[in-house]
């Protein structure tokens, strides 16, 4: 059996970069209305709103997602530098 490099082809990273931009702006845009929504924040300490507030949690993971958008964002631009250059250079690189 000969060894075969496994790799996610050009248009899958492509579409997982843009579905995590996707879910970066929509969690987003929920914690925004889940804010104008929710209870307002007290100073009083008896008072005190939870420190995870249900529009806190889906900044966070908007958050996550929006890191996730980055890294694969510069796993797309690494893979199509890679797919330009020749077949000859990169035999070359590796010797």
């Amino acid at each position: 059996m000969t060894k075969r490099v496994q790799r996610w082809p050009i248009w899958k990273i492509a579409v997982t970069t843009a579905a995590c931009a996707v879910a970066t702006v929509a969690l987003w845009w929920l914690s925004l209305v889940l804010e104008q929504v929710g209870p307002t924040p007290t100073t009083d300490p008896a008072g005190r709103s939870p420190a995870l507030t249900p529009s806190s949690f889906l900044m966070m993971m908007g958050t996550g997602a929006g890191l996730g958008t980055v890294l694969t964002a510069i796993w797309l631009v690494v893979r199509i530098r890679q797919a330009r250059t020749p077949a000859w250079k990169r035999r070359r690189r590796r010797r």
